[in-house]
């Protein structure tokens, strides 16, 4: 019975895990998403619209994950863009959470991964905490 549930865990696992095939591994400058006044970034026009999951990266290093979220399809932030853009506001938890670790949110990279499926993203998100264990994902 507990090698079954083993090999569910890992055929399930694989399959999840495939999604992140499709992902752009071109760290960008998060401090790219913010133009100047009311000027829209290229970054922002990307992202605008779209659903997904996204890594901030203390540098241009992949392994180098701090935070891993995802689009929730709320009415306030509505897609990669607005959420990425509500954690560069000076208030964010997540801004607070890296300054703690004299981390500058300003400096971080993103890393993002375009996945209109609600459920596929939460699965997404919580498998990429798991595995990389971000610092500003600790509870």
């Amino acid at each position: 019975m507990t090698n079954r549930l083993i090999q569910l865990i890992q055929e399930r696992i694989g399959s999840v895990a495939s999604e992140f095939n499709g992902m752009d591994l071109t760290p960008e400058p998060l401090r790219k998403l913010k133009g100047g006044w009311k000027k829209t970034t290229s970054l922002y026009r990307h992202l605008e619209g779209k659903q997904g999951i996204y890594f901030i990266l203390q540098n241009e290093n992949l392994d180098s994950v701090v935070y891993v979220g995802r689009t929730s399809d709320g009415k306030r932030e509505k897609a990669l863009a607005d959420r990425l853009w509500g954690h560069l506001e000076s208030k964010s938890s997540v801004r607070q959470k890296l300054q703690s670790e004299n981390i500058s949110l300003d400096d971080c990279f993103v890393v993002t991964l375009e996945i209109a499926d609600r459920m596929r993203r939460i699965q997404l998100e919580h498998l990429a905490i798991g595995v990389f264990a971000p610092i500003a994902n600790a509870g």
